[in-house]
């Protein structure tokens, strides 16, 4: 997003910290009380825009930098649990990664948040096999 300089570093990390915390929730409820008071503070209000492709509900639309991503990611995490729940929701199981990742696979199987931490824990399982052998 445009508009980001390094006075934004202290108030990313809090949003980075908030929806590390509704994605590791045990419910829907947990995630909503996280998400709801970020949504408040935020000011995250849809609104009705126009776009090339028609009418499109969009959160903060004029919004840039910091004010359009605290407003625009807690609600997109939102719309997800209210549509999808919370079973698709997950973090790396690789160490010491800790991103966040929403699981499209088909049988709900994904346990990394990318393709470099999913060879970054395969190798290091392979070397531990190759040492206890």
């Amino acid at each position: 997003t445009a508009g980001l300089g390094e006075g934004d570093l202290g108030g990313l990390r809090d949003l980075r910290d908030c929806l590390r915390a509704a994605f590791l929730a045990g419910s829907a409820d947990e995630a909503a009380a996280l998400l709801n008071p970020a949504l408040v503070r935020a000011g995250a209000v849809a609104q009705l825009v126009s776009t090339p492709d028609g009418p499109a509900l969009q959160v903060a639309p004029g919004e840039q930098g910091l004010a359009a991503l605290a407003a625009r990611l807690p609600a997109a995490v939102a719309s997800h649990l209210a549509q999808r729940g919370m079973g698709r929701l997950g973090t790396c199981a690789a160490g010491p990664c800790d991103c966040a990742f929403v699981d499209y696979t088909r049988g709900r199987t994904r346990r990394f948040c990318s393709t470099a931490c999913n060879d970054r824990a395969a190798a290091q399982a392979y070397r531990q096999r190759k040492r206890g052998a």
